[in-house]
């Protein structure tokens, strides 16, 4: 009954701890879902306070003042202001080993490299042929690189292409500056 009642306890307290203390570490705009194109809801100034409620890929869900929406992860620096540390005090320090994995000074642990993509995603993920296609509307010949190379004042840098390897086809010249092999170069 008495283990019952402390992981109880612990839970409860778990949960009322799952908000962190955060600041911004630039202006950054509110928005309403997690996405570069959603409506934005308000404006956040640089070493404004936050508080970090969840994370979803690269983006946190945050609340500040009376608002509440999705700002990007690396605008935000986790723990709040006058710690020592940046992290939490008291049974936040003693039960962050369990939320983070970390149980040292600030509780906190960087990340990098975010792809904002979660296994959902890539299991419904559909190719957009159209939108491929669509590239080759930006294509150029030879030629026309050359003009535009020269109207821009750049300079002719020849960079061969690595040897073949046994994961990549070789690649063959044309002899005008281009090779045959595919749109791509790997």
């Amino acid at each position: 009954m008495r283990a019952r009642a402390l992981l109880l306890l612990l839970g409860l307290a778990g949960g009322a701890l799952a908000a962190d203390a955060a600041r911004m570490i630039r202006q950054s705009e509110l928005r309403a879902q997690p996405y570069s194109d959603a409506s934005v809801v308000s404006s956040l100034s640089a070493g404004a306070g936050v508080s970090v409620q969840e994370r979803k890929g690269g983006w946190y869900k945050v609340q500040a003042g009376g608002s509440t929406g999705w700002v990007r992860m690396t605008a935000v620096r986790m723990g709040g202001a006058g710690t020592a540390g940046g992290g939490k005090s008291g049974l936040g320090a003693a039960l962050s080993f369990m939320t983070t994995g970390r149980s040292g000074s600030s509780g906190v642990t960087a990340a990098t490299g975010i792809k904002g993509l979660t296994p959902e995603d890539v299991v419904s993920a559909r190719p957009d042929y159209r939108a491929l296609q669509s590239l080759d509307n930006y294509a150029v010949t030879a030629q026309q690189a050359r003009k535009f190379a020269a109207k821009a004042h750049l300079a002719d840098n020849q960079i061969p292409y690595p040897a073949a390897s046994a994961n990549r086809p070789s690649r063959r010249s044309t002899g005008d500056g281009s090779s045959e092999g595919g749109a791509f170069p790997w």
